[in-house]
């Protein structure tokens, strides 16, 4: 019983993250039934549009192990119906009103209208760079299907303004905190105008009234407009600080070029494909490996580097040739490991969200390989500036054969509680690794009748000098089988 939109979205952000983590149980049928009766068994539905996707798919999710027959999963599901607003407002409208507040404000609060004003005007609302990076980087961004409907982006923009005022922005509460914040956001703090709060608000309400008035625009959801601000799955700030060697550093000990043009990391390839960790064999479903040394004021360009990159594929061998000429053609676009920007931690693979990205995705080779990881990736928390985390994941063809739970961030364990993949990075390694226990992996490969490679970039710096290796390596009976696609020697040029 909250009527304040903010607290409800992350409510119900909470809820969705909690039922994805843990186990489902009989309490869970009471939250489906409650967030049915309050949110979508009703003829409008709330509008704002974070909060019905959390509810969604909590429901969504209970719905696929328990019976929860009574609730009208059609009902749930978009589109849905919510009153347009009453009036629409031309800058003119706007500025009259702005001016209309101001004149009742002390000068020094002035600022904190002007600044609502600025940020919400999108690219071209009030004449050429004018624009707020709100209102156009993320407002008129996220408006743009629907802008045929109106004069242009900033009628939108306009009316969502409007709204801050009307849900209780007032500048002579909130106008000297504002001002406050502003001068301390110049150092990229975290915190944000309380005005700002009222425009994702304002924001997240237009969309949802856009996508009920308009049913017929194009949209395929909110994964897939970076709409999406926090994933409620995860619970991550950031990934702590390596403090444990996965790989020993094949860097020579002091500068060389013979260590360049040796082939012994190349040579070694198996080391950086199979790994000991806790008296368990791992193989590596993907590898990622940079082991740098350059010391205090050198060049970048004069450093000693080695990268390692690998990502592992399940495929049957009688594509293998065609694997390799696919490579060949294709080396020098890099190593594309599957990755969408919008899919909770959670959500692999069961969503609407994993298969509408699923069906947009073409695997290469004309699907003669299938990718045994994916990235997760996440950058969009617009509470903290610039911060992403990334990590890999195993595929669905693991995890569903295994029934894998991830039982916390980079562990994924049986039913039975044991163990079979790990990812490194999260487990304070120095390098990033997703490990699935070898015997587990051979496993796999025979039932389903599979066999695995990898894609593989390997890159060795020093002294300005660069040798390159793309390849394939195939696994067969104990042996990693390579494949040269292309071996390179270059000079690296100095930067200036």
């Amino acid at each position: 019983n909250n009527n304040d939109p903010y607290i409800v979205e992350r409510l119900y952000a909470s809820v969705l993250g909690a039922t994805l983590r843990i186990d489902i149980c009989e309490i869970h049928i009471e939250i489906a039934n409650y967030i049915y009766e309050e949110i979508f068994d009703k003829e409008m539905v709330y509008p704002h549009i974070l909060m019905r996707d959390y509810a969604r798919q909590t429901i969504e999710y209970i719905s696929l192990s328990k019976d929860i027959s009574n609730i009208n999963l059609e009902k749930i599901r978009p589109p849905y119906k919510s009153n347009w607003y009453k009036k629409e407002y031309s800058n003119l409208n706007i500025d009259d009103y702005i001016k209309s507040l101001k004149n009742k404000l002390d000068s020094h609060l002035h600022f904190s209208i002007d600044k609502i004003k600025n940020s919400m005007t999108t690219e071209y609302g009030r004449g050429t760079g004018a624009y707020g990076d709100f209102g156009r980087y993320v407002f008129g961004y996220a408006v743009r299907n629907w802008v045929k409907g109106f004069k242009s982006d900033q009628d939108l923009s306009n009316i969502a303004l409007m709204r801050i005022f009307e849900m209780g922005y007032d500048a002579k509460l909130h106008g000297e905190f504002d001002m406050w914040v502003n001068r301390y956001d110049n150092f990229n703090n975290s915190i944000e105008r309380i005005s700002k709060k009222y425009q994702w608000i304002a924001y997240y309400e237009i969309l949802a009234k856009l996508v009920d008035k308009f049913p017929d625009v194009q949209y395929s959801g909110l994964w897939d407009d970076y709409i999406r601000d926090i994933d409620p799955t995860l619970l991550l700030l950031e990934i702590d600080k390596e403090s444990k060697i996965l790989v020993p550093s094949p860097l020579p000990s002091h500068q060389s070029n013979e260590w360049v043009k040796n082939t012994k990391v190349f040579d070694e390839t198996k080391l950086f494909l199979e790994i000991d960790i806790d008296n368990h064999r791992y193989i590596c479903l993907s590898s990622k490996f940079n082991f740098e040394k350059r010391e205090k004021e050198i060049p970048f360009e004069d450093r000693d580097s080695c990268y390692f990159l690998a990502m592992g594929y399940f495929y049957n061998k009688e594509d293998s040739n065609e694997i390799i000429k696919g490579y060949e053609n294709n080396y020098d676009r890099g190593i594309n490991i599957p990755r969408a920007h919008s899919i909770y931690l959670y959500e692999y693979y069961w969503s609407e969200a994993y298969k509408n990205y699923k069906e947009g995705y073409l695997t290469e080779s004309d699907g003669k390989l299938c990718p045994a990881i994916y990235e997760y990736f996440w950058e969009l928390d617009y509470s903290v500036k610039d911060k992403s985390i990334s990590f890999y994941i195993p595929c669905k063809e693991i995890v569903d054969y295994f029934s894998l739970i991830q039982t916390e961030e980079g562990v994924w364990k049986t039913k039975f509680g044991e163990t079979i993949c790990i990812n490194s990075k999260l487990l304070e390694f120095d390098n990033e690794c997703l490990l699935i226990k070898k015997e587990s992996l051979l496993n796999f490969l025979n039932t389903k009748k599979l066999s695995i490679g990898w894609k593989i970039y390997l890159e060795k710096i020093s002294l300005r000098d660069r040798q390159e290796w793309w390849y394939n390596v195939f696994y067969d009976d104990g042996k990693y089988n390579k494949k040269i696609i292309k071996n390179d020697m270059s000079k690296i040029r100095r930067n200036f």
